[in-house]
């Protein structure tokens, strides 16, 4: 998949979309196909290292997206593949697909399309 990555501290324009591995869920994650990504003040404050949270490295930025459910962890009971979900996790957002805790979602309500969700946080 391809993720835009944060390997060091910089200017936007020195960082990439990068091609890394597709993610694997733990036993109470979800993995989400990302539809669309909000862009937030923190998001490009954090690639800076002028935030007050610094991600380990590598990291993807984008901490409020949307998309639909496409692996469950074994334990997972809240969501099923293909459940369209609004996922609030601090940074992933900006790739294809985003790693969350099954608690860390909610249902996209069926009349919003996925680019409006990361207008109403």
């Amino acid at each position: 998949m391809k993720a835009f990555l944060c390997r060091e501290f910089g200017p936007i324009s020195s960082h990439k979309i990068e091609e890394i591995d597709d993610l694997i869920p733990g036993s109470h994650d979800i993995v989400i196909d990302v539809h669309a990504a909000g862009v937030s003040f923190p998001d490009v404050l954090v690639v800076q290292g002028l935030y007050q949270i610094k991600p380990d490295f590598p990291f993807s930025p984008g901490g409020e997206f949307s998309g639909e459910v496409s692996q469950v962890g074994d334990k997972v009971t809240r969501w099923k593949k293909g459940d369209r979900v609004i996922g609030f996790k601090g940074s992933g957002g900006f790739a294809e697909q985003a790693l969350c805790n099954e608690f860390n979602v909610m249902p996209l309500p069926i009349q919003w399309i996925m680019q409006q969700e990361p207008f109403f946080q």
